[in-house]
């Protein structure tokens, strides 16, 4: 596929226009590309939707579609077994029932109750891309840091960019500067309001970033005492 391949398709859930061929596909049995900004896939879409982006796209994505099945499933057991959540048995048993089955894979691990549905949700966002980002000065926004808690971004180690309203649904945009730092972040309740859109942010940002965030904190911290 060529660097310049596009396929823009409208979020049938957030609104916003992708690149197709910059996405991943979801893990259902018959995989759609997932929102760039929302991280929904096509699959709960209604029939006419998922029709016409069929009916419109180029073969490029097909072949894209095509290589995507069965790579995901191993990059799961993968990590379901450097996890220890499974053993090699385990898989070479789920690979068998998969076949018979026509299901994906991880469904096929929640009904051998090897894992639980929270447990695939973590696991499959280790398969998704983050893209870099560049901050420039004026993060970051001290009234976002403030409504999230700095306190919580230093935490977690997060940089709030901005938060993006489409729809009634709140999309928060923020940098982390490892993509492991992600699992932690999904858990937390402070963030169950919003809709996440992760970024990698630059090691030496980051540092002079959460320092600022910092410096928040202790000004909080010294009008609190009064």
């Amino acid at each position: 596929m060529e660097k310049d391949q596009k396929y823009l398709i409208p979020c049938w859930n957030c609104g916003a226009v992708f690149n197709a061929f910059e996405s991943t596909f979801c893990c259902h049995f018959e995989p759609t590309p997932l929102c760039l900004f929302c991280y929904q896939c096509l699959c709960n879409a209604d029939e006419d939707y998922r029709k016409k982006i069929l009916k419109e796209a180029p073969p490029e994505f097909f072949e894209m579609k095509k290589k995507s099945l069965g790579r995901k499933d191993m990059k799961l057991g993968e990590l379901l077994l450097n996890a220890g959540k499974i053993t090699r048995a385990d898989l070479d048993i789920a690979i068998t029932m998969q076949n018979e089955m026509k299901a994906k894979l991880g469904e096929v691990f929640i009904r051998m109750k090897l894992i639980t549905p929270e447990d695939l949700e973590l696991f499959l966002l280790d398969q998704k891309a983050i893209h870099e980002t560049k901050m420039g000065h004026n993060l970051p926004d001290p009234f976002l840091v403030e409504k999230i808690g700095p306190e919580f971004c230093l935490k977690v180690g997060m940089i709030p960019i901005e938060v993006v309203v489409i729809d009634e649904k709140k999309i928060l945009n923020f940098a982390i500067e490892k993509k492991e730092d992600l699992m932690r972040i999904k858990l937390c309740d402070e963030l169950s309001e919003y809709i996440l859109l992760p970024f990698l942010g630059k090691p030496e940002e980051m540092k002079v970033l959460l320092a600022k965030i910092k410096a928040i904190k202790e000004v909080e911290d010294i009008l609190t005492l009064k």
